[in-house]
Order: C-alpha cells, then sequence, then structure tokens
C-alpha cells in the first residue's frame, strides 16, 4: 500500500468516525432519577427545601404531578419544618430538582406483637422492634383486619411517624418468625 493510499483510507474512516464519535459524546437524554431525603428547613408554595445528611441543602420542586405520601397519597398536604422526607427526583437542565414522589415522615418496622388494644374506629398496638417498643395507631382502612392481629405474632408495619411519636399504621402484613 503506497502512503498516499494509505492516507486516503484513513481519511475516509474520520469521514464516518467523526460523527459517531460526537453522537456518542452527545449528553444522554433519558429521564434520570435519583432518591434524596433529609429534614425539611423551609417550606413555599411550591418548593421544599431539604437538609439532607451530608449537610447539602436541596431544593425541591413541587408540581401538580408530584405524588405525595402523608399516610396516603395526596396531593395538597401540609409539609412542616423538621417533618423527615424521602423522594424520587428528576434533575431538570437548570439545576431544579423536580419531585416525582415524596414521602413524609415514613417509617417501617418489624417487630414482635406486645399488645393489640381493639377500638371501634382504631386499633393501639405495641410492637416491639430490635431498639424499642412503638405505638401504633391502625384505623379501618389498614391492610390487614386488626381483629386478626394478637400478642406474641410478628409484624411489618409500615406507615406515617405523627408529631407524638406514635406511628399511624397504612400497612400491616403479619409475618414468620425467621429460625
Amino acid at each position: 500500500m503506497t502512503a498516499s493510499s494509505f492516507w486516503r483510507k484513513v481519511a475516509s474512516g474520520l469521514v464516518a468516525f467523526v460523527p459517531a464519535a460526537r453522537s456518542l459524546a452527545a449528553p444522554l437524554s433519558p429521564v434520570v432519577t435519583r432518591w434524596v431525603g433529609g429534614h425539611v428547613v423551609r417550606v413555599e408554595p411550591e418548593m421544599v427545601v431539604v437538609a439532607t445528611q451530608t449537610a447539602v441543602s436541596l431544593t425541591l420542586t413541587l408540581t401538580p404531578a408530584s405524588r405525595i405520601w402523608h399516610g396516603l397519597w395526596l396531593q395538597a398536604i401540609p409539609i412542616e419544618p423538621g417533618d423527615h422526607i424521602a423522594a424520587w427526583v428528576t434533575p431538570q437542565p437548570d439545576g431544579a430538582q423536580q419531585v416525582d414522589e415524596l414521602w413524609v415522615n415514613w417509617m417501617a418496622l418489624q417487630g414482635q406483637l406486645l399488645a393489640v388494644d381493639l377500638a371501634a374506629d382504631e386499633t393501639m398496638i405495641e410492637l416491639q422492634d430490635e431498639n424499642k417498643v412503638w405505638r401504633v395507631r391502625a384505623v379501618a382502612q389498614t391492610a390487614v383486619s386488626p381483629s386478626t392481629l394478637h400478642p406474641g405474632q410478628h409484624a411489618k408495619i409500615v406507615g406515617r411517624v405523627l408529631k407524638d411519636g406514635t406511628l399511624l399504621a397504612t400497612t400491616i402484613a403479619v409475618t414468620e418468625v425467621a429460625a
């Protein structure tokens, strides 16, 4: 192969390679979501400012499409400074963090039921997890009928931590004890 034919082949390869390399180097356009969490510092009409565990302050933008869980999935709910939140957000080109789904004061517990006090409108449960005894309120909308719960059973409970420190259960599942 002569030098001129070699350079012609290199040049023709570059004609094909450069546009392909540019398309590979272009920013990707798929939607990328990320998980964030922290304590609410400030609340404004369409924005929540959160302090993360790494002391970073994030501004989360709420839109009409944002789903907010506050014991149930609700649109308009009071989020207050001091609340703990966890959220899936989508970073926007302008740097904003748009909320897709947000959980307020969410807690998941697993442990042994110590007491079950049935009442007409709600049931009070005491659950011992690995760290402490939790007082749990179960209302009629809870997935498992509270009347099927008995002391000594093991359960997983998901719900919202209330200001008084109790948990408002939204999901209760009786589990088997691991051997």
